[in-house]
């Protein structure tokens, strides 16, 4: 097996069972809990990718790769089934708790190996993932009324494939033999930005990510409305994965992650005010952009500027600020609003408020690392 079908296994299968995630509040909301409670207590999640992502970083660049990795995978498996066959409403929040601790190292570590043995390639491996991902999703949206523990199973199932694919990755970096300071994680101020514009671009993905569905659910609309816009923008995001290698070069990366956090503003503004589920599942077709060419550009962004004996750690920094401070501020702030009787679509225009302020981020970040000549190539 090539080292490409190695990774492209493991994402697979890792980033097909994170197609549960949308589900979470959901979940809760039916297992007892409010619309309110339950978008509070998925704060579990990103609280987890904040907290513990940087550490479990430092872990493996401290001890090596791959046994962090297969400790992780391990214990995602467990939790996973363990989500899936408890029905309580406190036990759930357990299991979901214990997960959001686990699992969040295990994609920064491989994305980092995949960058440095893929380079240009790296995107097309990665699509796999998003392609398990728009799968795993729209079936759970078609499967959801006859099967409501459907986006669980799935999870638990892959999570437990999981466990398999990270015994076949390819090698993956040993201990640093030498290990700096904490002021060493970074070269330049450039990590500093990428970190803010990431915790400000990640608060609008998230009232997608978790709220969408529930947007879909208040406004009456069936449930393949969920189906058709999942599968629209992670359709476009596996197309621009795929084709990476021939477009990516084209500008560089500072200026595709202020094109990629900008789209934020007309995605977030239209779907607040559109009712029909054919063109507001049409609409997020612009995800593959809004994440996908973000994920590119950033991705590449934090390996050029980390250093070797970091490279976990730094790489960490991606999904933590993305995926962990900007979901916890997305997901406290949408539990106020909606226990103050708000509806809906406050939430996506408080979204696009939220990207008119991370593209400022962006384009700040571009104009000062650019003057600071730490622009890394395409």
């Amino acid at each position: 097996m090539t080292d490409g079908f190695r990774l492209a296994l493991w994402y697979t299968l890792a980033i097909g069972s994170a197609a549960a995630g949308p589900w979470y509040v959901l979940v809760l909301s039916r297992r007892g809990w409010s619309d309110a409670a339950a978008t509070s207590l998925v704060v579990v999640m990103p609280l987890g990718r904040m907290v513990l992502g940087p550490v479990w970083g430092v872990v493996a660049d401290r001890v090596g790769a791959l046994p962090v990795l297969r400790v992780v995978a391990v214990s995602s498996a467990v939790c996973a089934l363990g989500l899936w066959w408890s029905s309580g409403p406190l036990a759930s929040v357990a299991w979901l708790a214990a997960l959001a601790v686990v699992r969040s190292p295990a994609s920064p570590i491989v994305d980092a190996a995949a960058v440095a043995r893929l380079g240009a390639r790296y995107g097309a491996v990665r699509a796999w993932g998003s392609a398990a991902f728009l799968v795993a999703g729209v079936s759970h949206g078609l499967l959801d009324a006859r099967f409501p523990e459907i986006a669980l199973a799935t999870a638990a199932v892959l999570s437990v494939g999981t466990v398999t694919a990270t015994e076949l990755l390819p090698e993956l970096p040993a201990r640093a033999a030498r290990l700096p300071g904490v002021g060493g994680w970074w070269r330049d101020r450039a990590v500093v930005w990428l970190v803010a514009v990431s915790s400000a671009h990640g608060v609008g993905l998230a009232v997608y990510d978790h709220l969408f569905a529930l947007h879909v659910d208040a406004l009456g609309l069936p449930g393949w409305a969920q189906s058709l816009a999942l599968a629209s923008g992670v359709a476009t995001e596996i197309l621009l994965f795929r084709t990476a290698s021939r477009w990516f070069g084209l500008l560089d990366p500072w200026t595709w992650l202020g094109l990629s956090v900008a789209a934020g503003v007309p995605r977030f503004l239209l779907s607040a005010v559109i009712r029909d589920p054919i063109p507001l599942g049409l609409l997020q077709g612009l995800h593959g952009l809004h994440f996908g060419v973000f994920w590119l550009a950033a991705t590449h962004l934090f390996a050029h500027h980390a250093r070797p004996e970091w490279r976990n750690t730094v790489q960490a920094l991606l999904p933590t600020s993305m995926f962990g401070f900007g979901p916890i501020v997305a997901l406290l702030g949408s539990s106020v609003l909606l226990g103050q009787r708000h509806e809906t679509p406050a939430l996506l225009l408080a979204a696009a408020g939220v990207s008119v302020a991370a593209t400022a981020l962006a384009v700040g970040a571009a104009l000062s690392c650019r003057a600071g000549r730490s622009r890394p190539p395409a």
